[in-house]
């Protein structure tokens, strides 16, 4: 599984953050390839998101326990169980909107898309931009 490096991301800094609120937004990135969660992060932290980064479902679970989350990026392939997590996530959150990011792109959407267990998944490598585009959107309540 590869994912680009933070200086390989194409992308404007636009000078504004992607949201209208004053709170700033906090999004939990849960990868296990430690890589593509802090390329994750570097790109959302420059995008003015706060962020929060595990390598697994379980730390996952006790972030959002001791913290409000706006957003969750999860992997889906993952070895401590990526899709017992996202069903536990689903199930004690079903309201904090999730973006599966994967390498398992079409294996991901046949398990996620029929029980509603994400509200986006998109395959790696992803585009910055398309990243940024989904995740102000699923922040903002719109379908996808």
């Amino acid at each position: 599984m590869q994912f680009p490096a933070p200086s390989a991301f194409a992308f404007e800094a636009s000078g504004s953050t992607p949201h209208a609120s004053k709170r700033t937004p906090a999004i939990l990135v849960v990868d296990d390839d430690v890589a593509a969660g802090d390329a994750l992060a570097f790109l959302l932290r420059g995008e003015g998101y706060a962020v929060v980064v595990t390598t697994d479902g379980e730390e996952g679970y006790r972030a959002l326990q001791q913290r409000r989350f706006d957003a969750v990026l999860t992997d889906l392939a993952m070895p401590a169980g990526g899709r017992r997590w996202l069903a536990r996530l689903r199930a004690t959150w079903p309201a904090v909107p999730v973006v599966v990011v994967t390498a398992l792109d079409t294996e991901a959407s046949s398990f996620v898309t029929p029980y509603h267990l994400a509200d986006a998944v998109l395959g790696k490598p992803v585009e910055a931009g398309v990243l940024l585009d989904v995740l102000k959107r699923v922040l903002t309540g719109a379908r996808l």
